[in-house]
């Protein structure tokens, strides 16, 4: 049974790559690993070591500590789907305007959704 922080370093993990537009392969090489352990790494089928988790955190961009968020954040919030991670990878690639016109739009997006709902 996979333990509880592993599957969030998994995630963690899983969610920084996929914000990067890294494929498991990229990663993989850049750690000297098949794809298939970075995949294992990702679901917490194996575990990451000490050393490994700060190499991935280095190839991520990412402090350790960022493999260890508050641990109330709920499973289904903690998953990005592609389209999350293409969307997060464009926002941050603009200008602070465009960012703020553009969470602006998806608020008034939200209330028309409560309201027809």
């Amino acid at each position: 049974m996979t333990h509880p922080v592993d599957a969030q370093v998994g995630k963690t993990l899983r969610n920084a790559r996929k914000l990067r537009g890294m494929s498991q392969t990229d990663l993989g090489r850049k750690l000297g690993l098949s794809f298939q352990q970075v995949q294992k790494y990702e679901l917490g089928t194996n575990r990451v070591a000490a050393s490994r988790l700060y190499e991935v955190s280095q190839a991520l961009d990412l402090p350790v500590t960022a493999f260890f968020p508050d641990q109330e954040v709920a499973t289904s919030e903690a998953e990005l789907s592609t389209e999350e991670a293409k969307l997060i990878r464009a926002l941050r690639a603009v200008k602070p305007e465009v960012r703020t016109a553009v969470a602006n739009l998806c608020e008034a997006a939200m209330e028309g959704e409560r309201y027809a709902s």
